[in-house]
């Protein structure tokens, strides 16, 4: 009884990779076409993207209602400039964690490769007596 069970076993399992091929092959040729209903961005998405830009204008001297203004009148994306303000003081806090990580992590690399040194030399110390 066992010996016939093999078989169909080995059956139900060639299926099953087949048809995970078959899904994957699908899926692969879905990827590669246009999507009916792409993802729009939202206004703070699209105000993210162009913040570094927006922010250069600002440094020199523009407003934030010009900003506004050219955002509505060439993207047509209508914004106030006190959510634009909004956007990009959190695009900058955002900026300054992602940094303030980087700086921690670099910190904390020092200080390892500082304990490795001091192990060392404590070994290369206590290994000549």
């Amino acid at each position: 009884c066992k010996i016939a069970a093999i078989p169909v076993k080995m059956e139900k399992e060639k299926r099953k990779v087949t048809m995970y091929d078959d899904i994957r092959k699908a899926l692969r040729q879905l990827k590669a076409t246009t999507p009916k209903n792409p993802p729009r961005k939202t206004l703070r998405t699209i105000i993210s993207s162009l913040s570094k830009e927006i922010q250069q204008v600002i440094a020199a001297g523009h407003s934030l209602t010009d900003v506004a203004e050219v955002l509505k009148t060439v993207g047509g994306i209508e914004i106030k400039p006190g959510t634009l303000r909004e956007y990009l003081r959190k695009e900058r806090r955002n900026a300054q964690i992602d940094a303030d990580r980087v700086t921690f992590a670099s910190k904390q690399e020092k200080a390892e490769a500082h304990l490795d040194d001091v192990k060392t030399a404590a070994d290369a110390a206590g290994g000549g007596r």
